[in-house]
């Protein structure tokens, strides 16, 4: 067994034969002035623990083999992309890439590090194409590019989340873009209602959760426990209330934005029937330039795409409109990686639970059965569905991860309370009960 080390030596190359050292166990060559890596094909078979750490290394050139290395730190380098030949170590457990501030996305090849329980990943701030929940867990970002790998099919449904004061139109609204009528009752908590879309025929269907956030106050506290990043944002007021009306979405914005950065947001005034075509432009165009300013300020923080007005009785003055404008939005949105929301690619096997669990929800209800599993029992109903994508505790996570950003569940990640080992399958009754 050898151990070098040469740290603050200045050194600007490594030397070559260093790293072929038959015997040699453990190099650390940290805090110098490291520029290139020389080019191997192997590295020592004995080579188990390298630190490079606070250097200014770019890369690591070839595809050397490297059969015992466990502990890699490449920390606080000049890295721009995660070199390649990691993800043919296989034997590595620790991986430190933290501090190279312009990676941007790890290889999805990163599968193959089954052995890996350490990824440090601190200070890479733009990273894409991995949820942020789980980039400090190695086993699961492992089995999150497992699921990359895995077959996969295009997802067409999202969240349609409408937020606002009381009696600003909201369940009205909600009805009438499903072609429904709707009496005057506000909605307690929240209400959860499908809609399917499309605009035209050649068009592709969208399936729309529709979330109907009650107004009241005192449901205000409880609304921020489902507001999510995959969603679109319907943000309403009444146009009869002027500027005072305009004003009161500003704190629904704040907390859309608090919540769910960057999440897409169209502003919508309701009540336009009730302003007579003469007076239209005295009121109701001044109070959306109002509104439309409002978003301005918002643009660093959200995605406002689109100020309208609505009628909420017949003849439905602007629904379809609307209705056009949501298809639209969903149409163009798109994720931080460039991939778009509507035709996410997810693994069939994800598909398939999805499915059965928004069939379990329309059972529930009919029967009345409970809706509440405790993990034992989730992983059980997977069981029973024959998934074999998703048969152990990381692979389980991944797929609840999806589901809960899309919708179909709500699952918390809250150990302190015990909330982690609970699955709620039909989001409608967790909100009734809070």
């Amino acid at each position: 067994m050898v151990k070098i080390d040469i740290q603050f030596n200045e050194l600007s190359a490594i030397p070559r034969a260093l790293l072929e050292l038959p015997n040699l166990n453990n190099l650390n060559i940290s805090n110098n002035k490291l520029t290139t890596f020389p080019q191997l094909d192997k590295w020592s078979p004995s080579l188990a623990i390298l630190d490079v750490s606070y250097n200014r290394l770019n890369g690591i050139p070839g595809e050397p083999t490297a059969s015992s290395i466990n502990t890699l730190n490449l920390a606080n380098n000049e890295l721009s992309a995660v070199p390649l030949c990691i993800c043919s170590f296989t034997t590595l457990q620790f991986l430190d890439l933290s501090n190279n501030s312009e990676i941007q996305a790890l290889p999805m090849q990163m599968y193959k590090l089954k052995e890996l329980t350490y990824l440090n990943l601190k200070g890479i701030n733009n990273l894409s194409g991995i949820p942020k929940s789980i980039q400090q867990d190695p086993q699961r970002v492992i089995a999150y590019f497992k699921s990359k790998s895995l077959p996969t099919i295009g997802y067409y449904r999202m969240k349609l989340m409408l937020v606002g004061k009381q009696n600003r139109g909201k369940t009205t609204l909600a009805a009438r873009l499903q072609g429904r009528n709707c009496g005057n009752t506000s909605t307690i908590g929240v209400d959860v209602n499908e809609w399917e879309y499309k605009p035209s025929i050649g068009k592709k269907s969208f399936q729309f959760s529709i979330w109907d956030f009650g107004g009241q106050e005192e449901y205000y506290a409880t609304h921020q426990c489902f507001l999510s990043e995959r969603a679109l944002y319907l943000v309403l007021f009444n146009l009869l209330h002027g500027v005072e009306g305009v004003e009161e979405m500003i704190p629904w914005l704040n907390n859309i934005a608090i919540r769910a950065p960057k999440s897409r947001v169209l502003i919508v005034g309701t009540h336009l029937d009730e302003i007579s075509a003469a007076e239209r432009e005295e009121k109701a165009d001044k109070i959306l330039q109002k509104a439309a300013d409002v978003a301005g300020g918002f643009a660093n923080k959200l995605d406002m795409y689109q100020v309208m007005a609505v009628g909420l009785k017949d003849p439905l003055e602007g629904v379809t409109d609307l209705r056009n404008s949501i298809y639209q939005c969903a149409a163009e949105y798109k994720f931080s990686s460039g991939e778009f929301v509507m035709g996410q690619k997810i693994p069939i096997s994800y598909s398939k639970l999805d499915k059965h669990i928004l069939w379990f929800q329309k059972r529930a209800r009919q029967c009345n059965l409970n809706t509440i599993l405790k993990r034992e029992e989730f992983k059980a109903l997977v069981k029973e569905l024959n998934l074999t994508d998703i048969y152990g505790d990381n692979e389980l996570k991944l797929a609840t991860t999806c589901l809960n950003e899309i919708g179909t569940l709500l699952h918390y990640d809250d150990r302190s309370h015990h909330l982690d080992e609970l699955y709620f399958l039909d989001p409608q009754w967790l909100c009734d009960m809070m």
